[in-house]
């Protein structure tokens, strides 16, 4: 039995799908800017593509459900590849440089507080061994009395 679908059924599907590609090749620039701001090894690199994949086969799937009816259809996978392709070519130089920037803005924000935090222990650990030195000192003095007057 045949079964017909609807043309804005398709039309709508073929827009998110458009959008869903938007937004995945988007998805893709943070991880690039990341790569760009820091320096990442091998491992980095590879968990960073297991997440990206996983993630964007859970949203694929997801949208196949919510707006195809549970199949994959080639209209929607053409969507999809346009919206990555669109981004890509127009925006994704740009956006790869806004997301860097701003990666890298809380990058140096995170060094500086790192660097006030390290410095901040090594005087609080001068500070701790100041007043031990201190200490030692204070109930070596009281001690000391305390044997003067055990004299008299």
């Amino acid at each position: 039995m045949m079964w017909n679908i609807d043309v804005w059924f398709q039309i709508r599907g073929y827009l998110m799908f458009l959008v869903l590609g938007l937004l995945t090749a988007l998805f893709y620039d943070f991880f690039k800017a990341a790569r760009i701001v820091r320096d990442c090894s091998f491992i980095e690199i590879f968990f960073q593509d297991i997440i990206f994949w996983t993630v964007v086969t859970f949203a694929d799937f997801f949208a196949c459900v919510a707006f195809l009816g549970g199949e994959i259809r080639l209209f929607a996978v053409m969507a999809q590849i346009t919206g990555i392709a669109v981004f890509s070519h127009f925006c994704s130089s740009k956006a790869v440089y806004c997301i860097a920037v701003v990666f890298g803005f809380f990058h140096k924000i995170k060094r500086a507080l790192s660097e006030i935090t390290y410095r901040l222990c090594l005087k609080t650990d001068e500070a701790t061994e100041n007043l031990k030195k201190f200490l030692k000192k204070q109930i070596k003095k009281i001690k000391f009395r305390q044997k003067t007057l055990e004299k008299t």
